[in-house]
C-alpha cells in the first residue's frame, strides 16, 4: 500500500466520500454506495491511488454496492490523522481539511457530494443526519462564495432512521 505523507487533492476526495458513504473498521474502510457506476468509479480511483485491491460486492438483500479497502495502515492513518472522523452522528471535518488550500477543501466536498450530494430541479443539495456536519458544509461552501440554506427534517416516516434530517441546498446560479 501506497499512503499519502501531505494533505492533497485525491485524499481528500477519499476522505469526503467517506464522511458521507463510509465507516472504518478495525483492519478496513467499508464503503456503501447506491449507485454502481458511482462505486466502481471510486474503486478504480482508490484502488489506483493507495495500490490496492479493494473488494466490491452488491448487497442484494440491502441494496447497495460495497467496496472494502482492506489495510490497517491506512485505518491508522485516519484515526491518527483525521480523529474528527468518528461514527455518523459524530463526525465532523477534519481540522487539516479545513486548514487546507481550496483545491484540497474543494476535493473533499466533491468526495462529500458524491456520497451525500443530490439534484432536484434547479437545486443541488446535501443531505446528513449530522447537524455539525452540515453546518461545517455550510460554512466552508461560504469560503468559495456559494450561499446556501439549511432545512431540518423530521425523518419518523424512515423505517432505517428516527434522527432528524438535515439538508443544504444551493439555488442560486
Amino acid at each position: 500500500i501506497i499512503l499519502p505523507v501531505v494533505v492533497e487533492h485525491k485524499l481528500a476526495q477519499f476522505l469526503g466520500y467517506l464522511n458521507g458513504d463510509g465507516c472504518l473498521e478495525q483492519e478496513r474502510v467499508a464503503i456503501f454506495e447506491q449507485d454502481k457506476q458511482v462505486a466502481l468509479q471510486y474503486k478504480e480511483t482508490f484502488d489506483q491511488y493507495f495500490q490496492l485491491d479493494s473488494s466490491y460486492i452488491f448487497r442484494e438483500s440491502k441494496n447497495y454496492h460495497q467496496l472494502r479497502f482492506t489495510s490497517r495502515p491506512l485505518v491508522r492513518l485516519i484515526q491518527n490523522e483525521f480523529p474528527e472522523i468518528k461514527k455518523t452522528l459524530d463526525t465532523t471535518i477534519p481540522e487539516k481539511m479545513l486548514k487546507s488550500p481550496n483545491e484540497v477543501v474543494a476535493s473533499f466536498l466533491k468526495g462529500l457530494f458524491d456520497a451525500e450530494g443530490y439534484v432536484s430541479g434547479n437545486r443541488i443539495g446535501l443531505g446528513m443526519n449530522n447537524k455539525e456536519l452540515v453546518q461545517q458544509v455550510q460554512m466552508v461552501l461560504l469560503r468559495f462564495s456559494i450561499i446556501s440554506s439549511m432545512q431540518e427534517y423530521d425523518n419518523r416516516a424512515n423505517k432505517y432512521s428516527k434522527n432528524p434530517r438535515f439538508t443544504i441546498e444551493i439555488s442560486e446560479k
